[in-house]
């Protein structure tokens, strides 16, 4: 009789702490992304045409085409593709498609924040501050990317080697605060 390996069996710590459950939710994570991005680019194509009031409406055409270069220079379909790869825990691909949707809207904030975010991760301080200072010169008011930056520069400044370097990071991390303030005082101010 052959014995069963532990790691098989629902409920064990291999059953989550493994890849199997994490693959199986990105692909379905993945599937719906996907299907709800076909869905809004198809819905987005379609002439909106209003019948005349007299006529019978006609049918909806069905079509099960899926225009994949639409799909290769989407925004947003390249940021959630992105994160079901993040959330996969595959962040080197995670960080391409997130590449990609900055190459396609250099201002989208999502995509800056989330690629800084995976850079971090990766314990990439450097690329990551530069990149989620941008997202913050789009949106002064973000505060995903404020905390994002804010654990990158903690967690350079505990890496970091020399004196200068630490100086460096700490200039970095006050100017956010002088800059997190100013912009809260903004916030906070009335209209005119």
């Amino acid at each position: 009789m052959s014995e069963i390996d532990p790691s098989l069996l629902p409920g064990t710590e291999a059953d989550f702490n493994g890849t199997r459950l994490g693959r199986v939710l990105a692909g379905a994570l993945l599937a719906i992304v996907l299907a709800f991005v076909a869905w809004s680019v198809r819905a987005l194509r379609e002439p909106q045409v209003t019948p005349p009031s007299t006529a019978v409406p006609p049918a909806p055409v069905l079509s099960t085409a899926l225009d994949y270069g639409a799909l290769i220079d989407d925004e947003n379909f390249q940021v959630l593709l992105g994160m079901a790869y993040g959330k996969a825990g595959r962040i080197d691909e995670a960080m391409v498609h997130q590449r990609e949707a900055i190459r396609i809207n250099p201002r989208s904030l999502f995509a800056l924040n989330n690629l800084g975010y995976y850079l971090f991760l990766k314990g990439d301080y450097a690329e990551s501050a530069t990149v989620l200072e941008q997202a913050l010169q789009i949106d002064s008011q973000s505060e995903l990317a404020r905390n994002n930056l804010r654990q990158t520069y903690a967690s350079a400044l505990a890496a970091a080697q020399t004196h200068k370097e630490r100086a460096s990071w700490q200039d970095r991390e006050r100017a956010l605060d002088l800059r997190g303030s100013s912009a809260a005082g903004r916030a906070t101010s009335p209209a005119r």
